[in-house]
């Protein structure tokens, strides 16, 4: 039997003057996320816990530390385990505002939304976890302004392996993730 599939609107989960909707929650298969697509962006990592996510027919483990991008077109549901729950870290966005900060800085380059379902979740690792946990509590802050989410998304090409191994610093990643920790 066919999953069935709801359609979310960004503009039921963000309040007046926000330009953003963010949320830390924790799922287990009893509170899972329903199979579901939508009108917006949605970006989402884990901080602890086991889980999958279902994402257009294909089944991902997920991970803490691992990030995935989600289009609006994607039909997915995130399930958590019952004995290690997933503890999660939810982004959803303005398509329009990728789009804007997508051509005013990354319009050379590859839109990372429209990779393959595999190229769109990377670890994040070192140096690039402490930029993740600070922007984790800037996201969290009250009143959800634009600056914020146009930050976080400028910052996602740091946060890839690629570039965040180019910038590595001379620290040891033992000691990054300890700073990361404590941050």
């Amino acid at each position: 039997m066919p999953l069935r599939c709801a359609h979310f609107k960004l503009a039921d989960f963000v309040r007046a003057g926000e330009a953003y909707h963010f949320a830390r929650v924790e799922l287990t298969p009893a509170n899972m996320a329903r199979y579901h697509d939508h009108d917006y962006h949605e970006v989402f990592w884990a901080l602890r816990g086991r889980g999958e996510h279902l994402c257009n027919g294909r089944t991902q483990e997920l991970r803490p530390g691992v990030i995935h991008l989600v289009r609006p077109r994607d039909r997915h549901r995130v399930r958590g385990s019952a004995t290690a729950p997933l503890h999660l870290v939810n982004l959803a966005f303005p398509s329009l505002a990728w789009t804007a900060v997508r051509q005013r800085y990354f319009a050379d380059e590859p839109d990372w939304f429209e990779q393959p379902l595999a190229r769109r979740a990377w670890s994040v690792e070192g140096r690039a976890q402490t930029t993740l946990a600070h922007w984790t509590e800037r996201l969290a802050e009250s009143g959800r302004p634009a600056v914020a989410l146009d930050g976080f998304l400028m910052e996602l090409p740091r946060l890839r392996p690629a570039l965040a191994e180019s910038n590595r610093s001379p620290v040891p990643d033992w000691l990054e993730q300890a700073r990361a920790a404590l941050a």
